[in-house]
C-alpha cells in the first residue's frame, strides 16, 4: 500500500515536471512575424503595410525593418502586436520589405516581402516651337507632336490669344503628329493651342510673325514713262508716250 502510494507520488511529481517543461519552453519560443505582400499603391498615395507580431512578451522585441537594405524608423508596433510600416511612394517600382524582431532572449522572427508603386498617371504634352515668321500674304506653318498613350481620347484646337474668331480644331494624326497653316496680319500675335485627354489637359502658347513684303510693286520696266527703279515686281502700270501719241492721232 505504501509503495503504490510512493509510485504515484514519483509519477505525479514526473508529470508536473514535465508539464512546467514543456510551459517553459513555449515561453522560449521565438516571434512569428507574418503579413502579405505584392499590393500595389499609386505614387504620391499611401503605402500602408500592416504586419502582426507574435511573443509573450511584446513590450519588449525589438524590430529592424528595412526597405531595400536600407533601414527604416518609419514604423511602430501597438500593444496587439500589429506593426503599422508606411512606404514611401514617391517614386515609382518595386520594393522590398525585410522585417526582423527579435525577443528579449534574442531569438528572432523574420519577414519578407515585395511590394509595388505604381507610376502616377501621365496627361499629355505638346511638342511645338514657334513657328518662322512669314511675310504678309503667306501662311504660318504651326506644326509639332502630342506625347500621350491614347491619342484617341483627345481633342485639339487652336486659337489667338486675345482674338475674336474662337477657338478652331487641329487634326493629329494617330503617330501625335499635327500641322495648321494659319493665316494673319503683319505683326506678332499669341496662338494657343489647347488639348483635352479625358480627366487631363495642356495649354502650349507659341508667337506666329507676320512681315511686311520685302517686295516693291510697280513698274519695272525702263522703256516706260513711269518706270520705278525701287519696285521689285511689276503690277502693270507701264506707261509709254507712243501710246499717248497713236491713240491722239487716231
Amino acid at each position: 500500500m505504501l509503495a503504490g502510494i510512493m509510485f504515484l507520488s514519483v509519477l505525479t511529481g514526473m508529470l508536473m515536471l514535465d508539464l512546467s517543461t514543456e510551459q517553459d519552453d513555449r515561453g522560449d519560443e521565438a516571434p512569428v512575424v507574418a503579413g502579405s505582400s505584392g499590393s500595389e499603391f499609386p505614387q504620391g498615395g499611401i503605402g500602408l503595410i500592416l504586419l502582426s507580431v507574435s511573443d509573450e512578451d511584446l513590450m519588449s522585441v525589438k524590430a529592424d525593418v528595412r526597405i531595400d537594405g536600407s533601414s527604416t524608423e518609419a514604423f511602430v508596433i501597438d500593444e496587439y502586436g500589429i506593426l503599422q510600416l508606411n512606404l514611401p511612394t514617391t517614386e515609382p517600382g518595386v520594393r522590398l520589405v525585410e522585417v526582423e524582431v527579435t525577443d528579449k532572449e534574442g531569438q528572432s522572427g523574420t519577414w519578407s516581402g515585395n511590394f509595388t508603386v505604381l507610376p502616377a498617371p501621365v496627361g499629355p504634352e505638346i511638342l511645338v516651337a514657334d513657328p518662322l515668321a512669314v511675310e504678309e500674304g503667306q501662311s504660318v506653318t504651326l506644326s509639332g507632336t502630342v506625347v500621350y498613350e491614347n491619342l484617341s481620347a483627345c481633342s485639339m484646337t487652336w486659337q489667338e490669344v486675345g482674338g475674336s474668331s474662337g477657338s478652331l480644331p487641329v487634326n493629329v494624326a494617330e503617330d501625335g503628329r499635327f500641322h495648321e497653316d494659319i493665316e494673319g496680319d503683319v505683326g506678332t500675335v499669341t496662338i494657343r493651342l489647347s488639348i483635352e485627354c479625358g480627366e487631363f489637359s495642356q495649354i502650349e502658347d507659341v508667337e506666329a510673325t507676320w512681315l511686311e513684303s520685302s517686295e516693291v510693286r510697280g513698274c519695272t520696266d525702263e522703256e516706260a514713262d513711269n518706270y520705278d527703279s525701287s519696285a521689285t515686281e511689276d503690277d502693270g502700270s507701264c506707261t509709254y508716250s507712243s501710246d499717248e501719241d497713236d491713240s491722239s492721232t487716231s
